[in-house]
């Protein structure tokens, strides 16, 4: 996830060429809070909280201008980015390339206080990415492979794998050893099917599956790599 600074930098700068509307961005903001009983020993404190925003406008240089809080219904009110009321300056984008905006929105919007409906912001850098995690995708050319798209085809798998006796306790593996099974079957079915000949229809259908399981496996991988680099 890049991460660009108020104040531009090498790195920054590469990520803007990047930048675009619709793209997600996650700011780091430090707000003061009064604690303390009402009328003995008040205090401020400052908090660091993160939300996540809709980039709306860019300037001509294709620096982000305006954003949104998507933690609203209505997507918050428009917001300049530089300047923003305690904003640290720390933000970092997200491309809509790389992740399913409308599931990373109801994410922000599910993140809300103890038993009320009103949207809170996250405490933590961390608690973002847990939460936008199962939204993230892999572009794969025009299509994104989304983690709900690995699930249901882990599920269908499922469906045939231990029916057909090819894996036991199939269930308890992770999602990349279930698609590896399944894109083997895939494979030798989609050969049988084209040494034969003569049902062009099965054959194509057959290509079908195996590429989408071929895919399907890819983005399994690189997402339990993911993981598994979030718990080291």
């Amino acid at each position: 996830m890049p991460k660009t600074a108020a104040t531009p930098s090498a790195d920054a700068k590469a990520t803007k060429a990047r930048v675009r509307r619709g793209d997600l961005v996650i700011v780091e903001k430090r707000t003061p809070y009064t604690v303390g009983n009402p009328g003995a020993n008040l205090r401020t404190e400052d908090v660091t909280q993160y939300s996540v925003m809709l980039i709306t406008n860019l300037t001509r240089a294709g620096e982000i201008k305006m954003v949104r809080d998507v933690a609203w219904s209505d997507n918050g009110a428009p917001q300049k980015l530089d300047g923003m009321l305690y904003a640290t300056g720390n933000r970092w984008t997200i491309p809509q390339s790389g992740i399913n905006v409308d599931g990373a929105i109801g994410a922000a919007r599910a993140h809300t206080y103890p038993n009320s409906t009103t949207p809170r912001a996250f405490p933590s850098l961390d608690a973002v990415k847990a939460a936008l995690r199962p939204h993230r995708t892999l572009a794969d050319g025009t299509e994104n492979i989304t983690r709900e798209d690995v699930a249901e085809g882990v599920r269908q798998a499922l469906a045939w794998l231990p029916v057909k006796g090819l894996w036991h306790n199939a269930e308890e593996q992770p999602a990349s050893a279930v698609l590896a099974a399944e894109f083997q079957r895939a494979r030798r079915v989609m050969r049988k099917l084209l040494k034969e000949g003569g049902r062009y229809q099965v054959e194509t259908q057959s290509v079908e599956y195996y590429g989408k399981v071929k895919k399907l496996l890819a983005a399994a991988r690189q997402f339990e790599a993911e993981d598994a680099a979030q718990t080291t």
